[in-house]
């Protein structure tokens, strides 16, 4: 009963909204005339409508003092924050079923997003490009490992699998997309919703990123092919491997005889695809595989508005590329995304996919989600299935490199090298410590040779002074004597 008399009331409820965000002083003018347009429609309506048609209205109309109940509560909510108790109370009701289907994505011990359940035996619609390993969902107490059963990079939703039964599967079905205004809310694992906010601007596709690889390309001299001129640091480019004066000879075993040629290749690609550049290194050439990056994560201007945009929120990674989202002024960070967002009728209308700026969220219309759900289910969107070429590809190499290999042989060959490598290192020790005593013994032979010389000084001065004294005696004798000498 509750539902409907809000259904019913909700084209007042968006006015009566639009009318408190805009802070009109003619509020009141403007109720009047919407109070006298809508007399002068029903009057006409009812001069129209047949008797039994009249009659029938009347069985399935509410109490008017239901109806203005129900006003009076939606007026007081109006006049408090989004977050006070008066609006918690209307809200909450209308948030419980979705809650029940909505469970906690973790990767380890961090939650990365929210989720819902789409099928009782255990299949849970979440955001993908926030999971990582070591993957579970958590519902009510109970805590489940989860696999990746299917990814679609249009929507960047994935499906998850658990081994659970008789799970509360998320009313999905067709609904209108919600209007400029409307006020939504975003239902938790918990008893009362995390947030609530208005659709605040209506649905729309968000076009993606251009791919990135992260170098200056040039057209090589008198040849056909690209040269790197420069490589941007912790790019896809680096990160592969890739040098400056590599020459980009094809890109997926496509020719790439000039620029043009190879961004022409590149601009077919999105970020997450990848890539095989064929590139020729001095006198070598070379394969080198590499995953695409989205160019605005390595744009600086990009970077400073990320910054702006962060404060007091936690962006999405992947925040662009969707084929038709609304946005809400919701908030909510980005490892609370993959979760169903409600009208005020307790209908799911769409699931939040990303947390885009600041003050500003994205969803995706139900329209959007349902036939992804049966694709995903499908199995045709499952990683090994999607990468089976390059899962293929990765397979001939490792056999390749394999081929003649007799690991047990290398195995033992390793460990007699290891057992001459670690006698050379004792040996070197050894000879360090000799070459170490010598040393020693050679400054003292240098402090030998000093006291040496000390020596033949001393000696010297002995002579010196015997001479000396010889010839005082002699001198002495001669003159006691008078004899000359």
């Amino acid at each position: 009963m509750k539902k409907i008399a809000l259904a019913k009331l909700l084209p007042v409820f968006v006015f009566t909204t639009c009318a408190a965000v805009l802070a009109a002083p003619s509020f009141g003018i403007q109720e009047t005339e919407r109070k006298e347009k809508s007399k002068t429609q029903q009057k006409k309506s009812d001069s129209e409508t047949p008797k039994k048609q009249k009659d029938d209205q009347k069985k399935k109309s509410k109490p008017k003092k239901q109806i203005r109940t129900h006003t009076q509560r939606i007026g007081r909510m109006l006049d408090n924050s989004r977050g006070s108790d008066a609006m918690i109370e209307v809200i909450n009701p209308l948030t419980t079923s979705a809650s029940e289907s909505t469970v906690t994505v973790m990767s380890g011990k961090k939650q990365v997003a929210l989720g819902m359940i789409v099928d009782a035996d255990g299949y849970i619609l979440t955001k993908a490009s926030e999971l990582a390993k070591d993957l579970s969902v958590v519902s009510g107490e109970e805590s489940y490992e989860a696999t990746v059963y299917g990814i679609d990079s249009k929507t960047d939703l994935a499906l998850l699998k658990i081994e659970a039964e008789n799970m509360t599967v998320a009313k999905l079905e067709p609904v209108e997309l919600p209007a400029l205004g409307n006020w939504l809310a975003c239902p938790g694992p918990g008893e009362e919703p995390f947030s609530i906010g208005i659709v605040a601007v209506e649905a729309r596709r968000i076009s993606g990123s251009r791919a990135f690889v992260g170098i200056m390309p040039v057209d090589a001299e008198d040849r056909d092919g690209v040269r790197i001129d420069s490589v941007t640091a912790d790019s896809p480019a680096d990160h592969a491997g890739l040098r400056i004066n590599d020459i980009i000879l094809k890109i997926d075993d496509a020719d790439t005889n000039k620029v043009t040629e190879l961004r022409a290749k590149l601009a077919k690609h999105e970020p997450g695809d990848r890539v095989t550049l064929t590139v020729e290194r001095g006198d070598k050439e070379m394969t080198i595989d590499m995953e695409l990056a989205a160019a605005n994560t390595f744009m600086q201007q990009a970077e400073r508005i990320n910054q702006q945009n962060r404060m007091g929120s936690v962006l999405s990674k992947r925040r662009s590329g969707f084929p038709l989202v609304f946005q809400t002024d919701v908030g909510l960070n980005a490892n609370q995304c993959g979760g169903p967002i409600v009208d005020l009728t307790g209908n799911i209308v769409g699931i939040n996919i990303a947390r885009a700026e600041r003050v500003s969220s994205l969803a995706l219309p139900v329209e959007t989600i349902l036939p992804v759900i049966e694709l995903l289910k499908s199995g045709e969107l499952a990683p090994a299935f999607v990468n089976r070429s390059r899962i293929k590809a990765i397979e001939t190499e490792i056999t390749e490199l394999s081929k003649g290999l007799d690991f047990p042989k290398l195995e033992s060959r390793k460990n007699e090298l290891r057992l001459k490598v670690d006698v050379a290192q004792a040996r070197r020790s050894e000879i360090k410590k000799q070459i170490a005593a010598l040393q020693l013994r050679l400054e003292e032979i240098d402090e030998l040779e000093e006291e040496k010389t000390e020596l033949n000084k001393v000696k010297r001065e002995i002579t010196s002074s015997k001479r000396t004294l010889k010839k005082l005696k002699e001198e002495r004798e001669s003159l006691k004597s008078g004899l000359s000498r």
